[in-house]
């Protein structure tokens, strides 16, 4: 329900508020009484015109005569607020709250208000009183997991979003800010990895980066099919046992058919895990592109025979062969294989996918769907009627994923679960695509290893693949919606395709003209770039569209004061702060600009509150010289040895990042 249809109903409530008085009227009432009367109806009737000023006067007249009343205190608190009128609101909403903790109105529209004063602290409990007292009411439960979101309560806040799409599984607003939490989500847990010692998992997150990309961008398919290429083989040198790597690298090789190649990474995985049904597959995808049929059906039978779940949604099989080699193919199968055969029914599905005949498909999908259904019988029937933790691990060890994770995944879900299950039973659930149950789990495990970088590898491949599916499923219903294409600003922006990210802000505005956000975000792709004359003009509409906006000051104080302009950034840095205590970064820019105008003083007492963000030294460095400055020799030294110690360790962190950076030979 939007905020304009609850004032609607607000304004009936309003309205009927008074009625409870009708009967003491017709059986004779005091004066007061019906002067109660008299103004309860008035204001109710001006609430329903929108003339809110008129239901304030009324609704005054009555708190004066029943002040003990907290309803009407609420309705008051209520026509002010929509006048804007914050302060007097906020006072009748907390005197109704004193009267009656229990009313709906005062709770949210207070908590409203504490979330517009960016006191979520606040406004959280205030919210949750308003979730409990209508729990479908989702326009609560949104603004309620928007504190959260603020306070970085984000899992709390994914609870709430979540009900909320139960409630409406088509609702854009949900989708996009559910997005967007994942998304940070995603982008927190690759922050980690690149934070930690050197591993293979921030070479897989590059690598995954540019695989993924290269499929949204045919241009420059090529360059990052190759880009990705060099992570994966940096990512095996460094861990050579890591599962799965050579899957990945062998399909970028199948896809530009490097067909020794893709051969050769198949099976060197194969050697190393011999239940690995991904490379069987992909050894069944290369027989066909070498029209080896019988090879391609053995691969695909041993794939099923190892993990048939992974063929219930049919993966993708698609060939660079021509339709009359296909058509050939398909005749030769037809005469040759028996009917029973899973890999002759998938294979014959796919060539039917790949010929546009619809009819063949279906009959293919039938057979495919019963040789499935005995595959999965047998191996069923093979499996212990009551598993125990061990067999679940063992399960989970020969790919029957589905099998083990039922059996360990209510034990993974417990706080004190052994770890090592912890991580297992994740990884498996990744491998079925259950992000959803997959991250809370990996939570779980990061809680009591937060220097693990694979955990915060697989967190973040959760997050970013959950916020991928919001993103489909807006595609799905409103392909033009402006929240669509401000999601997908968003995720061209967190993959550095600026021009890409801005068309698609644009757009958005095109939709929303004026809005505050849309025009910060535009502003942020300048910044990114360096365009800082430009990314202040973009700031500067912001703050005509809203001057409360917080990030829209700093950013453009951040911009005129990378632009030498200190004497303009200050003020805008200064009102971020009034606006905004949290920015702590705030306080590391608006120390260099006074630094600037060499006022020293105030800008070391802002340098001192930014200190615990300085990763690299250089913040107490210049710490150290304004000390000098002003004369405080006892801190120099402190300052310069803080600023030594955080250099070397950003250093020595660089130097382990940078080891064997040059492409080896297989790489050129």
């Amino acid at each position: 329900m939007c905020l304009r249809k609850q004032l609607v109903i607000f304004g009936m409530l309003c309205v009927l508020a008074p009625l409870w008085l009708w009967n003491s009227r017709t059986l004779g009432q005091s004066e007061k009484e019906s002067d109660l009367q008299h103004h309860s109806e008035a204001a109710g009737q001006a609430m329903a015109r929108r003339d809110y000023p008129a239901a304030e006067r009324e609704y005054l007249a009555v708190v004066r005569l029943a002040p003990s009343m907290a309803e009407a205190r609420s309705n008051l608190g209520l026509a002010c607020y929509l006048q804007k009128k914050y302060d007097p609101a906020t006072e009748q909403f907390k005197r109704a709250l004193e009267l009656n903790p229990s009313l709906y109105a005062p709770n949210y529209f207070l908590g409203r208000i504490r979330h517009a004063q960016r006191r979520f602290s606040d406004a959280v409990p205030l919210l949750e009183r308003a979730v409990a007292l209508q729990p479908r009411n989702c326009e609560i439960r949104r603004q309620l997991a928007a504190s959260l979101v603020a306070l970085k309560e984000f899992h709390r806040a994914i609870e709430h979003y979540q009900l909320c799409l139960r409630e409406d599984p088509r609702h854009m607003e949900t989708l996009y800010d559910l997005g967007v939490v994942y998304m940070n989500l995603a982008r927190q847990a690759f922050d980690r990895v690149a934070d930690l010692p050197e591993s293979p998992f921030s070479s897989l997150i590059k690598a995954d980066h540019y695989a993924g990309f290269a499929d949204w961008d045919q241009a420059e398919h090529s360059q990052l099919r190759q880009a990705a290429r060099i992570e994966y083989r940096r990512a095996l040198e460094i861990a050579p046992d890591l599962p799965e790597i050579r899957v990945r690298l062998a399909d970028l090789e199948l896809e530009g058919r490097n067909w020794e190649a893709a051969g050769r990474l198949f099976k060197e995985e194969l050697a190393k895990d011999p239940s690995s049904y991904l490379s069987y597959f992909g050894l069944a995808r290369l027989s066909l592109e070498q029209m080896d049929l019988a090879g391609t059906i053995k691969y695909l039978n041993e794939a099923a025979g190892i993990r048939p779940e992974f063929f219930e949604s049919p993966p993708n099989f698609s060939t660079s062969l021509p339709k009359e080699k296909l058509a050939s193919a398909r005749r030769e199968i037809e005469d040759k294989v028996e009917a029973c055969d899973f890999g002759r029914a998938f294979l014959l599905a796919a060539i039917a996918v790949e010929l546009g005949d619809s009819s063949q498909e279906n009959v293919a999908r039938g057979a495919l769907r019963k040789a499935l259904d005995e595959i999965k019988s047998r191996l069923d029937s093979a499996s212990p009627a009551n598993p125990t933790e061990q067999v679940g691990l063992q399960l989970l060890r020969q790919k029957r994923y589905e099998a083990g994770a039922s059996c360990l995944l209510p034990l993974a879900q417990k706080a004190d679960a052994d770890p090592t299950v912890q991580l297992v039973v994740a990884k498996a659930l990744v491998s079925m695509k259950r992000y959803g149950e997959a991250a809370p789990v990996l939570e779980l495990y990061a809680s009591k290893h937060r220097d693990a970088p694979e955990v915060h590898y697989l967190r973040g491949v959760c997050y970013q693949k959950a916020a991928m599916d919001r993103l489909q499923a807006m595609i799905a219903i409103d392909p033009q919606s402006y929240r669509l294409h401000w999601f997908m600003g968003d995720a061209y922006f967190e993959k550095e395709r600026y021009e890409e990210a801005t068309k698609e802000y644009q757009a958005a505005l095109d939709r929303v003209p004026g809005n505050s956000y849309l025009y910060l975000n535009l502003g942020n792709v300048c910044y990114r770039q360096m365009k800082y004359v430009e990314a202040s003009e973009y700031y500067r509409r912001s703050l005509d569209s809203d001057a409360q906006n917080g990030q829209a000051h700093l950013m453009l104080g951040d911009s005129l004061l990378l632009q030498r302009n200190a004497e303009q950034a200050v003020p805008h840095l200064r009102t971020a702060l009034q606006l905004d205590p949290s920015l702590l970064q705030t306080h590391e820019k608006l120390g260099k600009a006074l630094a600037m105008l060499n006022q020293f003083e105030e800008a070391v007492r802002e340098l001192e509150l930014a200190a615990d963000l300085d990763k690299d030294g250089s913040l107490h460095y210049q710490l150290g010289t304004y000390y000098r400055k002003l004369g405080r020799e006892d801190r120099v030294a402190v300052a310069f040895a803080k600023s030594q110690e955080l250099r070397e360790r950003k250093l020595k962190a660089q130097r382990v990042q940078t080891i064997d950076h040059r492409p080896s030979k297989r790489d050129q």
